[in-house]
């Protein structure tokens, strides 16, 4: 879970691009826009805030191997967190990247 973060900083995570890929122009910058906004909204609901509540909830213990299922499921909003910090990140650097090209062109 928590190498998921690192493949979406890399953008190497699992991904539908058969609209995206299709689009052009202003509707493409749109359509990326949508997508940013779903991912980080999807992340910050189900494992974050759903991984909290499922953490919070837990009180049974693991029959095999005897660990208390809060740790187990604790993994879901720390990945969450570091997906959302690992999205902000990308987007840091994508505005300081377009920023930098429009100083060398003016």
């Amino acid at each position: 879970m928590i190498g998921s973060a690192y493949c979406f900083y890399k953008d190497k995570h699992l991904a539908l691009d058969l609209v995206k890929g299709r689009a052009k122009g202003a509707f493409n910058v749109v359509l990326s826009v949508f997508i940013e906004a779903a991912i980080v909204f999807f992340v910050g609901y189900v494992f974050v805030y759903g991984g909290w509540k499922l953490t919070a909830n837990a009180t049974n213990v693991s029959s095999v191997m005897r660990i208390p299922f809060k740790f187990l499921y604790s993994i879901l909003p720390i990945s969450g967190v570091f997906i959302i910090l690992a999205r902000a990140l990308k987007y840091v650097q994508l505005f300081a990247e377009r920023k930098e090209k429009k100083g060398e062109n003016a």
